[in-house]
């Protein structure tokens, strides 16, 4: 199979759970080419749906056919643990898929964003616009639909930073709304991350730190940043303070490099993948390709040109 074409194909819609909604939905299917579906799992809604569908396709759509792969998965569970863990397990399946929207609906739920600084903050910022979710500030409290920070107003919080301040709220913060919502981690090569920063530091308009870094070469100023920096210390530690985000169960790891995309000198094929995977842990319906095609912003307000393995060059 030819993933990258596959997964440019790929597609994904949400529907009240109701006969009508599934097969409106399947006609859609059926005119990107879908031939051949499979409906899970077996009970009373999947048994009347395949015979909705049959009475109106007849032999041009194959049904559950074990010897066909499908082209198209109905999923009518409604139950949204079920489900998810159901779509969850269509990462690496590229095809068109049609489940119920249930509390885990994308619209129905926040999200937390959590970017270390030079590592595509703004691309993630571009794909959560792609994805029709807002910014709602800083939470709690949380807002359905839209997607928050931690502690400051921007996305830049520190694992560290966090348990910190949760020792302030009542309880310790055990209760705090963060461990119950899905929050993306998006983190980068450290040596492009410090490419990214020596570039960014000489940027008066946007960093008081290109005062300080003014006087040294680019040389200079890439060394600094590795080492130890008397004001913003060593890339191990400003990258550290970052790693134990993705130990928690409710945090989702997203590569700069397999989201950036060709655009930025990565793979249409990684990018489509990692979109997918994001719709399907987050039940965002729409299609990878269309949404790739969105997130490189080269209007973004810390844009550099060039992207992945800069340090190689």
């Amino acid at each position: 199979m030819d993933e990258k074409l596959s997964f440019a194909g790929a597609w994904l819609d949400f529907v009240s759970p109701a006969l009508d909604h599934y097969l409106q939905s399947f006609t859609r299917c059926y005119n990107r080419s879908a031939r051949s579906v499979r409906i899970e799992p077996a009970n009373a809604t999947s048994i009347a749906l395949a015979r909705l569908i049959e009475n109106t396709y007849g032999p041009a759509v194959r049904i559950n056919d074990p010897k066909t792969p499908a082209d198209c998965r109905i999923l009518v569970d409604t139950d949204a643990d079920a489900l998810s863990a159901r779509l969850h397990a269509l990462i690496d399946v590229p095809c068109q898929v049609i489940a119920p929207i249930t509390s885990r609906y994308y619209r129905h739920q926040a999200i937390y964003l959590l970017t270390l600084p030079k590592a595509g903050t703004h691309l993630l910022y571009e794909l959560m616009r792609s994805f029709k979710i807002d910014f709602g500030g800083s939470a709690p409290p949380t807002r359905a639909g839209h997607y928050h920070s931690l502690v400051h107003p921007h996305t830049h919080t520190t694992a560290t930073r966090f348990f910190e301040e949760l020792a302030d709220y009542p309880g310790g913060g055990a209760d705090h709304p963060f461990f119950t919502h899905p929050a993306l981690f998006i983190y980068r090569n450290p040596m492009d991350i410090v490419v990214s920063e020596t570039f960014y530091l000489t940027r008066k308009e946007k960093t008081p730190l290109a005062h300080y870094y003014a006087t040294f070469s680019d040389h200079e100023r890439c060394q600094s940043l590795i080492a130890a920096d008397p004001i913003i210390g060593c890339i191990r530690d400003r990258v550290r303070a970052y790693v134990a985000w993705p130990r928690l169960p409710n945090v989702i790891p997203v590569s700069f490099e397999e989201l950036i995309g060709p655009q930025g000198g990565g793979s249409s094929e990684a990018q489509q993948r990692t979109i997918w995977s994001l719709q399907l842990k987050l039940h965002v319906p729409g299609s990878p390709r269309e949404y790739g095609e969105r997130v490189f912003n080269t209007g973004s307000w810390t844009f550099a040109p060039s992207t992945t393995s800069r340090f190689a060059t």
